[in-house]
């Protein structure tokens, strides 16, 4: 079990589109200071940009790591507190 305030890896666990509203609520009530999803199914205009956009009011959450599974080279950076750039 997780304390507030830690860093979760949920790298490569299939983390869908579907999931994103109930992570970001996790994360919220949780108090995640780092969140690592590398390696699931997140697209960059679906359940990523979902997610930054219900995690904007977060003040916790300081590092997310959000790497596309069919997409490795193309990391895409989101931070709560201002806006990712557009490759």
């Amino acid at each position: 079990e997780n304390k507030n305030g830690e860093v979760v890896d949920l790298s490569g666990k299939m983390i869908r589109d579907a999931h994103v509203e109930a992570l970001a609520v996790a994360v919220d009530k949780h108090q995640i200071v780092s969140l690592n999803l590398h390696g699931n199914q997140l697209g960059a205009d679906g359940g990523a940009a979902k997610l930054a956009a219900m995690l904007a009011s977060n003040a916790s959450l300081t590092e997310l790591r959000c790497v596309p599974a069919l997409s490795p080279s193309r990391p895409l950076a989101l931070s709560p507190s201002r806006p990712s750039p557009r490759a």
